[in-house]
């Protein structure tokens, strides 16, 4: 039996959330330690952002119309915009007792699971609905926004909470 439920449904994150409570057994968590962006999607963003950067560089200096030009210089922001957002995105997620490690292409932040207040799924609204994504938001007020994983966005966010539930009321003297 497979369970179809459409985002678009008011109320997605909260049937999400009683659905797992009560069939916990539908993701094994043991699995999902380390959590990764998919290769392909990086190769697609990287190699766009570099089309988009080489292609309109080489036509905005052969290019003589001011228009032209404009638009070349528009795309190539745009090729960097997306490259510099690439770099500064989470790659992978490592879960660990009572630490998160979010890791970047060029650094690993730790998380102590006291830096985290709570685990949340938002939404963003698009002209085809809403994208849900799971986001770490931390004591300190800020926010990590982590999209992308290729486990998927609801199961990122399930094995994100179940861990920090787990990890936030362990009275386990290996966590203290």
């Amino acid at each position: 039996m497979v369970l179809s439920l459409d985002s678009q449904v008011e109320g997605y994150a909260e049937i999400l959330d009683i659905l797992f409570n009560k069939r916990p057994d539908l993701f094994n968590e043991g699995e999902n330690i380390v959590m990764s962006t998919g290769w392909l999607v990086n190769l697609l963003i990287v190699g766009f952002s570099l089309f988009l950067i080489i292609v309109f560089s080489v036509f905005m200096f052969s290019l003589s119309e001011e228009f032209e030009k404009i638009s070349s210089v528009i795309l190539v922001a745009l090729g960097v915009w997306l490259l510099v957002a690439w770099f500064l995105s989470p790659k992978s997620i490592g879960l660990e007792d009572r630490t998160l490690l979010v890791i970047y292409f060029f650094k690993e932040v730790s998380y102590s699971v006291e830096d985290i207040r709570f685990v949340s799924l938002e939404k963003t609204r698009t002209k085809e609905g809403y994208v849900y994504f799971p986001q770490l938001n931390l004591t300190s007020g800020k926010k990590i926004k982590l999209p992308g994983f290729k486990q998927g966005s609801i199961f990122t966010y399930q094995i994100l909470k179940r861990w920090h539930q787990k990890a936030t009321s362990s009275t386990d003297p290996h966590f203290v």
